[in-house]
């Protein structure tokens, strides 16, 4: 069952990222029915309480984002982090979001120092959600390993 819900969080996730980068959405009829097909299937994945805590940690860290920063975050990508949320749990979401984070920076940044973008300038989320909730969804033991590795 993980490696069907793997697929299909992996189907979602490139949907919307190249949705994203073409039409600057990610659509609720992607993101809607994806929350409540990971909350189903969390039964038989990681279970129901920690796709849920997972799925209101990055779907509201994402919303108070969207409201204290007007303009700087749509509510496809608060779904959509809901999304990721649901399929990694609580733990997952935490490193999604610290990977998210990290990569649309690096992304910002680069194209500030290359001159290609200035500090108005809109970025694009969905493919950094993309990159980031598959990423803990497939590695997350290793990443979190790793750390405590190197930073312990």
């Amino acid at each position: 069952m993980e490696t069907g819900a793997g697929w299909l969080l992996a189907a979602i996730l490139i949907s919307c990222a190249f949705i994203d980068i073409d039409k600057g959405i990610i659509p609720d009829r992607i993101t809607l029915p994806g929350i409540i097909m990971a909350l189903a299937i969390s039964f038989f994945t990681i279970g129901f309480r920690p796709a849920l805590y997972g799925a209101l940690f990055f779907g509201g860290i994402l919303f108070l984002v969207a409201v204290l920063y007007e303009g700087g975050m749509g509510g496809g990508d608060v779904k959509l982090g809901a999304l990721i949320g649901a399929f990694v749990g609580l733990q997952g979401a935490v490193l999604a979001f610290i990977l998210v984070s990290l990569l649309g920076g690096i992304w910002a940044i680069s194209l500030l120092l290359i001159g290609k973008a200035g500090r108005k300038t809109r970025v694009k989320f969905g493919p950094f959600m993309a990159m980031g909730g598959w990423l803990a969804y497939n590695y997350e033991f290793a990443i979190i390993t790793l750390y405590w590795q190197v930073f312990s």
